[in-house]
């Protein structure tokens, strides 16, 4: 199977950017590796449908538009009604096996990983950096573990979930932006995150 190239290669470099200060304000990681299901349904029966989705992922199934569900490696989120959005590494093969085990009539299985790059921001001023682009309050009453948006940032639709805290204290989010615009939103944030510094970390594996 050819590698997948991530679609920051001619961009993302490690080390520091912006000001050199003695603590980066902003961690920027890519996440490589990580698959993306959508699973879609009708409404007549999808809450059925979607009770044995969650059978099948041995996950709880999202209760609402704002906080994601998970189990494991396997993360949910409800992103429109009758639609969830199912996340996992690209090595399990989540999207065959789901599309073995529903019909259309069923449940309707879209993979969709290779069209998003997910970036992972830490740090202590990652609220700060997101909030000049993205008009949602980050803040942890309003955005605990586990929420997440859909918005925009510098006209670039993107997915922002705020993940558990990093062992220091920062707080952590990961980002899905669409791979066509990945370079455009790398820009944005390079720019944004320069007054604090930014250090660009080595690529995680889902």
């Amino acid at each position: 199977m050819p590698e997948i190239r991530s679609a920051l290669a001619t961009v993302a470099r490690e080390g520091r950017l912006g000001a050199q200060t003695d603590i980066p304000g902003l961690a920027i990681q890519e996440v490589l590796g990580r698959d993306l299901v959508q699973v879609s349904g009708w409404p007549g029966n999808f809450a059925a449908a979607a009770e044995r989705l969650g059978k099948a992922l041995g996950c709880p199934m999202p209760q609402d538009w704002r906080t994601g569900t998970e189990s494991g490696d396997k993360r949910v989120l409800m992103v429109a009604p009758e639609r969830y959005w199912i996340t996992a590494p690209m090595a399990e093969g989540l999207g065959a096996k789901l599309a073995g085990a529903f019909t259309s009539e069923d449940l309707v299985v879209t993979e969709l990983g290779h069209s998003r790059t997910v970036l992972r921001l830490a740090g202590p001023a990652v609220r700060e950096v997101l909030a000049k682009g993205l008009p949602v309050d980050l803040d942890p009453g309003a955005c605990p573990v586990g929420a997440f948006v859909q918005s925009a940032i510098a006209h670039i639709s993107v997915l922002v979930q705020r993940m558990p805290d990093a062992a220091n204290g920062d707080s952590v989010f990961e980002v899905f932006v669409p791979r066509g615009f990945a370079v455009n939103f790398w820009e944005w944030l390079v720019e944004a995150a320069a007054e604090r510094g930014a250090e660009v970390l080595p690529a995680a594996a889902a």
